[in-house]
C-alpha cells in the first residue's frame, strides 16, 4: 500500500474512463450536494475535471479503502478544495488516514494532504494546526500535464516526514522554522506589530507605541517618532506617548516545547540569560500592557516572537500591580513578580521593518555600504525623480532633492508624484512620498536652482558621497563641472540625460581626477557622440506659450534609462567606478522607426554596425570612437 501510493504513475498507467470523467464533471459542475466552482472557461474547466478524474481512478487502482469526501466534509477545510478523498495508508507507525483535496485550480496548483490521523500541534514539524501537512514551499511546480505524478510526490514526502518523525529528533527542523509553530500571529491586542529595532543588540529595554491598529516595537523613542512623523506628518505630543517594552535576546531558536506560555515562563528564561533586570525594570514602569519580545537566530537569519503580558490589576482581579507603593518608588523586582505570574500571556510574531530588512530581508552585502551613504540629487523631473525613489528602495540612507519647480499636469505620466501633488513643489512632494513610502530613509529638499545651491548651500554637496544631476539644462551642468573641478575632495557627479523621444540615454559618471564633462561636448552642450539622428528636423515640441518646449517621449522606454542612471549611481558608492565612465543606453530600433530617427553614423561606428537596438553600451567618458567598449 505504501509502496503503491508513493510511487509515481508509469507512463502506461490507462487514463480514467470516459464514464469516471462525465460523472466528475456532473458532480463538480453544481449537481444538488456538491461544492460549486467558478465559472470559468471551458478548456480549464475540461482540463480540471479531467485531472481530478485521474486521479481518482489512481487512487481507487492502488487502494480498496479509497473515500470521496462530499461537499459536507469539504467546507471544513479552508481554501475552498471542491474536491478529496480520504485514503487509509500504512506509514512508518501504522496505518493513518490522509485526506487528499484539490481547489479550483487544480492541476495547475497542486493538491494538498491532510493527516487526519496526527499528534498535537507542536510535536510533529510541517504539520500545520488544522493538519494540512506543510511539504513544499509556496514556488514548487508540478507539472500541470501528470497531476497523478504530483499527488504521488507529495504522498512520498509524506511518507518521508512520518518517518522522520518517528524515528529521529525533529528539533533542527523546529528550529529552522519556528515561526511556523509559534502559537501567535503578526497582531495582538487587535494592532499589527512591527518591530524597527536594530538586528545583533543583544537583550535589552525597548519602547512600544501603541497605536489604534498599529503596535510599533523599537530601541528608542526617537526611532518611534521618526517613524510616525515620517509616515503620518507632525503629530501631537500626545500622539507620540510611548511605553515599555523588553526584548530577551534567546539564541538557538526554542522548540514548541520550550516556548514560553506566561509570565513566570519569560521570568525563567531571563534569569538563564541574565538579563532579569532588563524585566525588573520594564514592569517597573507599569505598563497597561508589556510586550516582550524574544529574538532568536535561524538558519535562515533573526526572527522575532513575543508574549504580551497584561497589567495585573488589568488581567484580573487580584492586587494591582502598584499597590502599596507610590506609582514612582514601587521597587523593579517587586513589580515583576506582579507583572511575570503564571498567568498565561498574548503570544505574538513580529514583524520586521528594520532597514536591513526591508533592503534585502539582511541578505544584501551592499546595505551597510549604502545605508552610510548621502546622495544630492539635482532635478527632480521625469528622469531625477525615478532614479531618487530607486535609489531610496535600494537602502541609500540619506537623500537630498534640489528643484525649484512646481510640478505640472503634463508631468503626471512619467513621474512618481500624482495629481495630488500638482503645483507643489517637486522636491518637497518627492521627499513626503519617500518619507511616507520608507519612512526610515533621511530625505531633505531644498526648493531652488543649482546656481543658487551653489552660491548659497556649497557644503550640501561638499558633505555628499555623490551628486547626481539630472537637470537636462547645459548652462547649470557646465557651471556644476566647473564647481566639481575645484571643488576641494568632493566625490563623484554622475550626470544623466536622454536623447530625443529617450530612444537613447546617458549615464555618465565624472570623477574628480580625469576627464570633465565638458570634455564630450562642444561649447554650446552639443554631445560629440549622439546615438541618434533625426533627418526630419528638430524634435523639441512646443506649448502655445514663449519658450515652452518639451520632449515628447512615455514612461516605458524612459524607465531603462533611469535604471541605468541609478546603476551607475550605486556603482560609484560602491566603489565599482574607477574612471569617467559613460553608459549609453540605445532602444529597440523599432521605437527609433517608429518615431522618425535613424542610427547615427558615430554610433554605428562605434558598435560595428549593430543595427537592433535594445542594448547598453560602457566605455570611458569621452574616449576617441576607435577605443574599446567595456564590459557592460
Amino acid at each position: 500500500m505504501t509502496g503503491a501510493l508513493a510511487s509515481r504513475r508509469p507512463p502506461s498507467l490507462p487514463k480514467a474512463s470516459c464514464a469516471t470523467w462525465l460523472r466528475l464533471k456532473k458532480r463538480l459542475s453544481g449537481s444538488k450536494g456538491a461544492v460549486g466552482t467558478p465559472d470559468v472557461p471551458d478548456a480549464l474547466d475540461h482540463r480540471r475535471t479531467s485531472a481530478i478524474a485521474a486521479v481518482e481512478t489512481w487512487l481507487v487502482e492502488r487502494t480498496s479503502s479509497v473515500q470521496r469526501l462530499e461537499a459536507g466534509d469539504l467546507v471544513r477545510f479552508r481554501g475552498s478544495p471542491i474536491a478529496g478523498w480520504r485514503v487509509s495508508a500504512d506509514f512508518a507507525d501504522g496505518e493513518r488516514r490522509v485526506d487528499i483535496v484539490v481547489d479550483a485550480a487544480f492541476p495547475f496548483r497542486p493538491a494538498k494532504l491532510l493527516l487526519v490521523d496526527r499528534p498535537a500541534f507542536g510535536v510533529w514539524p510541517h504539520v500545520e494546526r488544522d493538519g494540512f501537512l506543510c511539504l513544499t514551499s509556496e514556488q514548487a511546480a508540478f507539472s500541470s500535464e501528470d497531476p497523478i505524478g504530483g499527488v504521488a510526490a507529495l504522498f512520498e514526502m509524506a511518507f518521508g516526514l512520518v518517518r522522520r518523525c518517528v524515528t529521529e529528533s525533529c528539533d533542527a527542523e523546529f528550529r529552522a522554522e519556528f515561526l511556523s509553530y509559534w502559537p501567535g500571529s503578526a497582531e495582538v491586542a487587535g494592532r499589527a506589530v512591527l518591530g524597527l529595532f536594530e538586528p545583533d543588540g543583544g537583550s535589552r529595554a525597548i519602547r512600544a507605541w501603541w497605536g489604534k491598529d498599529l503596535l510599533l516595537l523599537a530601541d528608542d523613542d526617537d526611532a518611534i517618532h521618526r517613524w510616525l512623523r515620517a509616515c503620518y506628518g507632525d503629530l501631537r505630543k500626545r500622539d507620540l506617548k510611548t511605553a515599555a517594552g523588553a526584548l530577551l535576546w534567546i539564541g538557538r531558536p526554542l522548540t514548541p516545547s520550550q516556548f514560553p506560555k506566561t509570565g513566570t515562563d519569560l521570568l525563567d528564561l531571563s534569569d538563564q540569560r541574565e538579563a532579569r533586570s532588563i524585566l525588573d525594570d520594564a514592569a517597573a514602569t507599569l505598563p497597561g500592557a508589556l510586550p516582550v519580545v524574544l529574538g532568536m537566530r535561524a538558519d535562515a537569519g533573526d526572527a522575532y516572537a513575543g508574549l504580551l503580558i497584561p497589567q495585573p490589576g488589568v488581567a484580573r482581579s487580584k492586587v494591582a500591580a502598584g499597590r502599596g507603593f507610590r506609582p514612582s518608588r514601587i521597587p523593579p523586582h517587586v513589580a515583576a513578580r506582579r507583572y511575570f505570574g503564571g498567568s498565561a500571556g498574548e503570544a505574538f510574531i513580529v514583524e520586521r521593518a528594520d532597514p536591513s530588512w526591508i533592503h534585502g530581508r539582511a541578505r544584501d552585502p551592499r546595505f551597510a555600504t549604502l545605508r552610510g551613504s548621502s546622495v544630492v540629487l539635482l532635478g527632480c523631473g521625469s528622469v531625477g525623480a525615478p532614479v531618487a525613489t530607486t535609489l531610496a528602495q535600494a537602502g541609500v540612507g540619506k537623500l537630498i532633492l534640489v528643484d525649484h519647480d512646481g510640478l505640472k499636469a503634463a508631468n503626471l505620466s512619467r513621474h512618481p508624484l500624482g495629481a495630488a501633488s500638482l503645483g507643489k513643489p517637486k522636491a518637497r512632494e518627492l521627499a513626503l512620498r519617500i518619507r511616507r513610502d520608507l519612512p526610515h530613509i533621511l530625505v531633505e529638499a531644498e526648493v531652488m536652482d543649482l546656481q543658487r545651491l551653489l552660491l548659497e548651500r556649497p557644503e550640501r554637496l561638499l558633505e555628499a558621497d555623490l551628486v547626481i544631476s539630472a537637470l537636462g539644462n547645459w548652462a547649470a551642468e557646465a557651471m556644476l563641472d566647473e564647481w566639481h573641478q575645484g571643488a576641494v575632495c568632493p566625490g563623484p557627479v554622475v550626470y544623466g540625460w536622454t536623447e530625443a523621444h529617450a530612444c537613447a540615454g546617458h549615464a555618465v559618471a565624472i570623477l574628480h581626477e580625469g576627464k570633465r564633462l565638458r570634455d564630450g561636448f562642444d561649447s554650446t552642450g552639443k554631445p560629440k557622440l549622439e546615438v541618434t539622428a533625426w533627418p526630419n528636423g528638430p524634435t523639441i515640441a512646443h506649448e502655445p506659450a514663449c519658450g515652452a518646449v518639451f520632449q515628447p517621449y512615455g514612461p516605458v522606454e524612459l524607465g531603462f534609462i533611469t535604471s541605468m542612471v541609478a546603476d551607475l549611481a550605486l556603482d560609484c558608492l560602491l566603489g565599482g567606478v574607477i574612471a569617467s565612465t559613460h553608459r549609453i543606453w540605445a532602444c529597440a530600433e523599432r521605437l527609433l522607426d517608429g518615431a522618425g530617427g535613424v542610427w547615427s553614423d558615430e554610433w554605428t561606428s562605434l558598435v560595428d554596425g549593430r543595427s537592433e537596438g535594445g542594448f547598453l553600451t560602457k566605455r570611458l567618458w569621452a574616449a576617441p570612437l576607435g577605443a574599446e567598449i567595456l564590459p557592460a
